[in-house]
């Protein structure tokens, strides 16, 4: 697959504590072949983890979805984890999925104050590289 646009996957997250983003269509849904997906995270001041699902479905429901393991070298498994930081991360992984979300994970439980979610920053964008 030859790269010709990104797509955007989850905008800017300013007042939420947790967010699940929009089915995009990945590699399988073109009929790629290649499986290789690549997003870029855009994020400031944040606190939390980040991660995508997949899923393998056409139709898919909630119980069809995965996680992907984004691989950054300091941090094992799935997620990518944010302490207070501010910057961009590029994550490249291989799949032949029909459909990818973004997903933002808070480790605390459910916060509603609006101050609290305010100091734990943002999530800017996710870009999918199409």
């Amino acid at each position: 697959m030859s790269l010709q646009k990104s797509v955007l996957m989850l905008s800017n997250t300013t007042g939420k504590y947790t967010v699940v983003g929009d089915k995009i269509r990945a590699d399988g849904y073109w009929g790629y072949t290649d499986g290789i997906h690549t997003v870029q995270v855009n994020y400031t001041n944040f606190k939390g983890s980040f991660g995508i699902e997949g899923t393998l479905s056409v139709n898919p429901t909630e119980n069809d979805w995965f996680q992907v393991t984004l691989a950054d070298g300091v941090h094992p498994g799935p997620y990518a984890i944010f302490n207070y930081e501010t910057g961009t991360r590029a994550y490249t992984f291989m799949g032949n999925f029909v459909y990818l979300r973004a997903i933002l994970v808070r480790d605390d439980p459910e916060i509603t104050d609006q101050y609290v979610i305010s100091t734990l920053g943002t999530i800017d964008k996710v870009l999918l590289a199409m």
